[in-house]
């Protein structure tokens, strides 16, 4: 045996003991998936440039439901990836630039990155993937689909929007509702078509009207394996998260009654499942607390992480409290990226998602943001990045 190939069975081993550490691992791994991945970078339809992605640039794919990244590096303007996973998988095939979301079961996969010219100064990559992966295929379908729902209901507020007419607002107020109910069905059909499988576990929990009372049902349907899968733990989370509808509006109209400029009282918990409240108390112990709104899913937001990391000294030095706050569905997808990315300060979620209150009462448009805190609660900066930080906390005193 190879010392790389011992390299990476070893590298393997130990994933697999981070997840069961997790209790993540309740799966038959006897029955490895093999994937395999063939990427080519095309930079011949564009300007050369000493920033294009090509030799010796590093290719990573970070896993979404393991405790794990593969890494390569690209070599005559291509890469090579394979390996095993113990269920088909969801991971991020990151570049320096950017990165593509690539559903893993035991399939062959083509990935290819092409440079092309925005206008005379500036150019992008565009990403393509081609396999017969069922896993993926299915995913790539079904958002299709509900993109078209979704486009069909963005035109009907838009035009809602523009009438000033009585008699056509409530003809669209009609029709929006019904595009709401169409798109809602729309996932419970999938649920029928797709009855006991990983796909449906992995694409359920972002359904509209996903709740306990709603798709108790769909999980009780799931074999243990997928139960004890980290979909089928992400989505039971995810149910119990939303079970108690009167506490969460509780909760909403306890921050909407939140004086302006002052953060929130906020109920969450951190990676151990422990209550943590966001409150006066808990600001009065330090000077500022920033609060970083990041998510597993947001590429830019796991970069920015990197970054925060090696500010974590001149944070402590200044008395700055650093807290991370996931918009993850479920826990089990920010308890994997928080172990991948190593990150050191607390970490608290209401698993809301985008439906959080608190996201909805900061007006969070996109992620990552951040809000910046002082001792008594007031929200005194808000998106403070890169210079206008390091600026900001060189003038704290």
């Amino acid at each position: 045996m190879t010392r790389s190939r011992l390299f990476t069975l070893l590298q393997h081993s130990t994933c697999l003991l981070c997840l069961c550490l997790l209790g993540l691992c309740s799966i038959n791994v006897s029955a490895q998936l093999k994937f395999r991945i063939e990427g080519h970078i095309d930079n011949t339809h564009a300007k050369p440039s000493k920033n294009d992605v090509g030799d010796s640039d590093i290719i990573v794919l970070n896993f979404g439901n393991l405790v794990r990244k593969d890494t390569v590096r690209i070599h005559n303007n291509a890469f090579h990836m394979e390996g095993e996973i113990p269920y088909p998988s969801s991971a991020f095939i990151e570049y320096k630039y950017g990165g593509n979301l690539i559903l893993l079961d035991s399939s062959s996969y083509l990935f290819t990155l092409v440079k092309k010219d925005i206008d005379s100064t500036h150019a992008t990559y565009e990403q393509e993937i081609k396999t017969k992966s069922t896993f993926h295929n299915t995913w790539e379908k079904f958002y299709d689909n509900k993109a078209k729902l979704v486009q069909e209901r963005n035109q009907l507020n838009e035009a809602a929007q523009h009438t000033t007419n009585p008699d056509s607002a409530l003809y669209y107020a009609f029709a929006i509702k019904a595009a709401n109910k169409k798109i809602v069905a729309f996932y419970h059909q999938f649920a029928a078509d797709h009855p006991n499988s990983y796909i449906a576990a992995y694409i359920l929990v972002g359904a509209p009207d996903f709740s306990y009372a709603n798709y108790m049902d769909v999980y009780s349907s799931f074999s243990d394996n997928i139960k004890n899968s980290y979909y089928g733990k992400n989505f039971y989370s995810r149910m119990i998260a939303s079970k108690d509808d009167k506490k969460e509006e509780q909760a909403k109209t306890e921050i909407a009654q939140t004086a302006p400029g002052m953060f929130p009282v906020t109920n969450t918990i951190d990676t151990a499942l422990n209550k943590i409240v966001l409150d006066k108390d808990f600001f009065s112990k330090h000077k500022y607390t920033l609060i970083e709104f990041w998510a597993s899913w947001c590429g830019p937001c796991r970069k920015l992480n990197e970054n925060l990391k090696k500010m974590t000294a001149s944070f402590k030095e200044k008395d700055v409290e650093l807290v991370g706050f996931s918009l993850d569905q479920g826990s089990e997808a920010w308890k994997i990226a928080m172990i991948n990315d190593k990150l050191p300060w607390l970490q608290v979620s209401d698993l809301k998602a985008v439906d959080s209150p608190l996201a909805q009462y900061l007006k969070l448009g996109v992620i990552p943001a951040n809000v910046l805190v002082d001792r008594e609660g007031k929200i005194v900066r808000t998106n403070i990045y890169e210079g206008e930080l390091e600026g900001f906390l060189k003038g704290v005193n």
